[in-house]
């Protein structure tokens, strides 16, 4: 196998290949331009929506989440990281409940939103239990934000994946009770019979906490608190767990014993 082929298809598209993985086609980067030529002439729009599901990674088939989001719509963006998903869901017009651990990030994030009515930002972790735990990150998260993205209250993997156990940037950092915050911040008025609310008060719940969703899953199927939000997308990171395919098997018995199939574990 050759380490790096280039080759040509109809209509001027180039593939290249790395060990026989295709990394970048012609095609590829026109279509990528296009859409940063379509934010910026669309800056409140589709065009800069599209521009940032491209950044986010948002599945195709979660698209439409964003397309019919719109005014007076509340979303909760639990590992908001640098704040991409929560643009995403201010250009639409929507609010926003962030939750972020990193204390370099919330200080960047407190910032951003300092002047935006419609977001509140949590300076904390979210979990099935209130309480304080330790965020582990790779040392190199400090000068190169990208990095921050591993970080988790439940396992230093990243770091370990990269060779850098012994140089783990570790900080405490304050967990919420995300079930108890819906709760308590949102209020819907189940029927009797205990049906869903026929318009849950919370409209997209994105849950991308590196690990630490499964305990928090299983509290709000059991609690019954995946009622108050029409969606639920999950990054569920099995792969940082030796267990992982085994969390990941209980969590899809229990969507399907509750009828909780609003929750969609693909998020990316």
């Amino acid at each position: 196998m050759k380490i790096f082929e280039k080759s040509k298809l109809p209509f001027g598209e180039r593939i290249y290949q790395l060990f026989g993985r295709k990394i970048l086609t012609r095609r590829r980067v026109a279509v990528r331009m296009q859409t940063l030529m379509e934010a910026v002439a669309d800056p409140r729009g589709v065009g800069m929506m599209n521009l940032l599901m491209a950044i986010l990674g948002v599945p195709k088939k979660h698209r439409h989440l964003f397309y019919e989001m719109g005014e007076g719509d509340v979303c909760i963006d639990c590992g908001a990281n640098v704040g991409v998903f929560t643009d995403l869901a201010l250009n639409t017009g929507a609010s926003v409940h962030l939750f972020e651990p990193n204390g370099m990030l919330i200080h960047i994030l407190r910032r951003k939103y300092r002047d935006n009515k419609n977001v509140v930002v949590n300076h904390a972790a979210v979990a099935a239990e209130a309480g304080e735990l330790t965020l582990y990150n790779a040392v190199d998260s400090r000068n190169e934000i990208g990095q921050t993205q591993g970080g988790s209250v439940v396992s230093d993997y990243f770091a370990r994946e990269n060779d850098a156990a012994a140089e783990i940037h570790c900080e405490r950092v304050s967990v919420v009770d995300l079930a108890t915050y819906i709760k308590s911040n949102f209020s819907c008025g189940d029927t009797p019979d205990g049906s869903p609310c026929i318009q849950p008060p919370v409209y997209l719940l994105k849950i991308d906490i590196e690990g630490a969703g499964f305990d928090l899953l299983e509290k709000m199927i059991s609690e019954k608190v995946f009622k108050l939000c029409k969606h639920i997308v999950v990054e569920t990171h099995e792969r940082m767990f030796p267990d992982g395919e085994k969390k990941l098997a209980r969590i899809n018995a229990m969507i399907s014993e509750h009828g909780a199939d609003n929750i969609s574990l693909d998020w990316m």
